[in-house]
């Protein structure tokens, strides 16, 4: 079958006609590539290689290639996109890929529809401010037509019947051969005139021969004559006065002063968060008073010995009262032990053991001695029982006296034992290292093996048998390790890897230790012949013990930003200026936050299958792996608690869904079309967090990037500062750049449980659904569904805060508590990250990212 096409120019005075042949080709995927090596000024045998010598051609010359960034897809740029077609042998091809062709092999691709449509990339290229021209200039195009056609209808394109084929059928390629070449100008536009059945007869006339053009055309659709149109092609739109950019932010503004005018306050959670405050106000008030009272030296002075005791007694009544207010037990406050865990002594540890294990004080109450001292159970639990705390406390026990301890008792405790009554506690090991313990038969070797272990032999009385005292044993005894030099070169690598910041996988390693030491006759034959059936993995079993030995683990590799050459002196000024700003703006509660990107999906690396199969899978598929949210994480000191999330999804802003999900309690829901923070969701955030503390000054501590910094956010937090119908105020302090992973409260301390616990409720929601798969299906997750898990974890984690306060002593350890008066803990943090050598090749190999 044959068909004739007309084509004119853009002045209409020239026109080019030509006989075109159909030829469909194989439909597996790749029939746009196929249909253009049916052309013979294609040189390719088949479409296969002109796919994959075309996209290798873009890879090797990246940057010839690089204004083809233009037309790429999905904002990608054109390398990204040429490994997205050549890594997957099924990608078909889209509206993109025709301008790739056209600039890359010199081919005039015109695609033709069965609505009579005509797309031509070359035209769209040749305008003048386009820097693809001068990739086109350069080539000696020939013109290759394909037909867009539905799969296995292509006589549609002939027949009455194409009008009820949608355009998204349009799913195939077919070849259109020509009986001439034609060869036109680069600069002709060409518009579609008319299209007619030719049946070729003996003696007639070719129809390729007429000259002449008719003023009316008939419609590939119904078959009406209509004046002659330009058909549809895929053309820039012109843009507006000023750019899209201004327009866009003017309507994000309209937008937002929308939702400013209809925000309502969650007065519930507000509430709520403010009794957490003002209890804590209190009680640090509290605690400062007692501090300073205790540090005056008034032994000389008889007179105020007295007085002195009564102010004693006066705030340990009110730190009394203030511990019965909260729910939480674990705000009580005993002098000498307000500090954090880590930082008791061995001593003070002691005398809280010598309380529990008092029959009139503790009475071995683990609930009690909780309240009393202001530890968790679990902690003072591990104190008493466990054999690593055993003879550090078992040493000042044995000379503690309930006298001794007097001082460190509230004073309803203090005169209900005898003065020197003591408590019975076994000493289980010796002065030696932990987790050893002396041999049974009292001589003075070592073992690591636990008493009752070596007990176990029972001879015939029925009795325990002992080591004889002949033996000797040492710690760690058992066979002696083999290829110690091999050992010795692998942890020798290992420890270059870590160091220089190149870290290695576990399949490079064996790599290395083939490659060096396949020479070694024994080691080989041991080790990494793979035709031994007897022990095939002896390679990896080997590695597995020698990463166990020395201490290292695979892991998966984890990503932060550039850390500055002088980090240690950045992070103490940077936290001394956060400090001094909240102080002098004298802020009543002080907030940090920080964005984290959540997938709806975990993708797991690896799977359990049983063994001996060659090939596993998942006949349940994950409908969007690749898609998340970005939810703003924000911890609050006093009350050591999570605030609600501000959650943004993929959307249209201030659309539909934006609407639907304005009024959600208590997380913030809003919609971005590319899901991240911007200037206009960070306005709506800081709206919000005034919202949860009305009246009060707020400290609020983000990082310095373009979003949350500039004139237009300064502008705005004055107006809100200024807004009489707004209670409160905001202050915004900002972490300097690279520092991010050293001072950010939620990157050191609440981004990776976040991130596991998360993780955990999404396998609880896949297995609850598990049973209603089938094969082939999607998984979907829905926005509920995250929204749900979000908040449920963030509320596990505020009900943990109100006892361990965890976060509020993050603050503490980032250098964040305006009002803390030791920076010893912040101290050593940066003291643990100048040792860590991953942070040394860091610093030495990468430079700060400037924001």
């Amino acid at each position: 079958m044959s068909y004739v096409y007309e084509f004119r120019s853009s002045t209409g005075t020239d026109v080019y006609p030509v006989i075109l042949r159909f030829s469909d080709v194989a439909g597996d995927g790749a029939c746009f590539y196929h249909a253009l090596a049916k052309h013979p000024s294609v040189p390719f045998a088949n479409g296969l290689a002109l796919k994959e010598h075309m996209f290798r051609e873009v890879l090797r010359e990246e940057v010839r290639f690089h204004p083809l960034s233009k037309y790429s897809d999905w904002a990608q740029n054109a390398k990204d996109y040429a490994n997205t077609h050549l890594g997957d042998p099924k990608k078909y091809a889209d509206e993109t890929t025709p301008f790739f062709v056209t600039a890359v092999l010199g081919i005039d691709v015109i695609t033709i529809n069965v609505f009579g449509e005509v797309f031509r990339p070359s035209v769209m290229m040749l305008d003048s401010t386009d820097p693809a021209v001068r990739i086109l200039v350069r080539l000696p195009l020939v013109n290759a037509f394909v037909l867009h056609h539905t799969f296995g209808k292509s006589n549609q394109w002939h027949l009455q019947s194409e009008i009820a084929c949608q355009r998204n059928q349009l799913n195939h390629f077919g070849a259109l051969l020509g009986s001439e070449s034609l060869c036109l100008p680069a600069t002709v536009y060409l518009n579609l005139l008319r299209r007619t059945e030719v049946v070729m007869a003996i003696g007639q006339e070719h129809p390729a021969k007429r000259k002449k053009t008719e003023k009316w055309s008939f419609s590939s659709r119904d078959g009406v004559p209509r004046p002659d149109v330009t058909p549809l092609t895929k053309v820039h739109q012109s843009s507006i006065p000023g750019g899209k950019e201004p327009a866009k932010a003017a309507g994000n503004q309209k937008i937002l002063l929308k939702w400013l005018s209809s925000h309502k306050n969650n007065f519930d959670l507000a509430s709520k968060l403010d009794a957490l405050v003002e209890h804590e106000t209190k009680r640090r008030s509290a605690r400062n008073l007692f501090c300073s009272i205790r540090d005056v030296d008034i032994r000389d002075d008889p007179d105020s010995e007295d007085v002195h005791r009564c102010i004693l007694e006066m705030v340990s009544h009110v730190v009394s009262t203030l511990s019965n207010s909260q729910p939480s037990p674990s705000s009580s406050i005993v002098p000498l032990l307000s500090k954090r865990t880590k930082e008791l002594s061995w001593l003070q540890r002691s005398a809280v053991v010598f309380f529990y294990l008092h029959p009139k004080l503790g009475r071995r109450d683990y609930q009690l001695t909780s309240k009393v001292f202001a530890r968790p159970k679990a902690t003072i639990k591990y104190w008493v029982t466990s054999i690593e705390c055993n003879r550090a406390i078992g040493v000042h026990l044995t000379s503690m006296t309930a006298k001794s301890i007097e001082s460190l008792l509230p004073e309803q405790f203090r005169n209900l034992a005898a003065p020197d009554s003591k408590v019975h506690f076994v000493i289980r090991v010796s002065d030696h290292a932990p987790k050893q313990s002396l041999l049974v038969n009292g001589s003075d070797g070592l073992s690591c093996q636990a008493l009752s272990a070596k007990a176990r032999l029972v001879n015939d009385n029925a009795q325990l048998q002992y080591l004889p005292g002949t033996l000797s044993r040492r710690a760690g005894a058992g066979r002696p390790n083999s290829f110690l030099h091999i050992r010795s070169r692998i942890v020798e690598m290992l420890d270059q890897s870590w160091e220089s910041g190149r870290l290695i996988t576990t399949e490079q390693l064996y790599q290395l230790i083939r490659n060096e030491f396949s020479r070694d006759e024994k080691f080989f034959t041991a080790k990494l012949d793979s035709s031994k059936k007897s022990h095939p993995n002896s390679l990896h079993q080997f590695v597995r013990r020698v990463l166990q030995d020395n201490r290292f683990s695979t892991r998966t590799p984890t990503v932060s930003q550039s850390i500055p050459l002088n980090w240690k002196e950045l992070a103490e000024n940077n936290a001394e200026y956060l400090r001094k700003l909240f102080r002098s703006k004298n802020v009543d509660v002080v907030i940090t936050a920080d964005e984290v990107f959540l997938k709806f999906h975990k993708i797991a690396l690896k799977a359990i299958a049983k063994t001996g199969e060659r090939h596993i899978g998942n006949i349940v598929q994950a409908h969007d792996e690749k898609l998340g949210a970005t939810v703003m994480v924000a911890c609050e000191l006093l009350t050591s608690q999570l605030l609600p999330a501000m959650i943004i999804f993929t959307g249209k802003f201030g659309k539909r869904l934006c609407d639907q999900y304005q009024h959600h309690k208590p997380s913030l829901i809003t919609f971005n079309e590319q899901h991240w923070m911007n200037t206009t969701t960070f306005k709506m955030y800081l709206r919000f967090v005034m919202g949860l503390f009305p009246n009060r000054t707020i400290g609020l501590t983000v990082d310095r990037c373009r979003q949350h910094y500039g004139t237009e956010i300064d502008s705005f937090v004055d107006t809100l500062n200024k807004d009489e119908s707004i209670p409160g105020k905001i202050v915004l302090g900002y972490i300097g750049e690279g520092l991010t992973p050293i001072l950010q409260v939620p990157d050191v301390c609440i981004n990776r449980a976040l991130k596991q616990r998360i993780q955990s409720k999404y396998y609880l929601l896949r297995n609850d659904k598990a049973p209603q798969f089938r094969p082939g299906e999607k998984f979907h997750v829905t926005r509920d569904d995250m929204i749900g898990i979000i908040e449920s974890v963030i509320n596990e984690i505020n009900f943990e805060n109100r006892q361990s306060k965890w976060i509020a002593n993050a603050f503490v350890k980032c250098g964040q508590d305006p009002w803390s008066v030791s920076l010893a803990e912040f101290r050593r943090h940066l003291d643990d990250l100048a040792t860590n050598s991953l942070y040394a090749a860091m610093l030495k190999h990468q430079q700060a990212l400037k924001l």
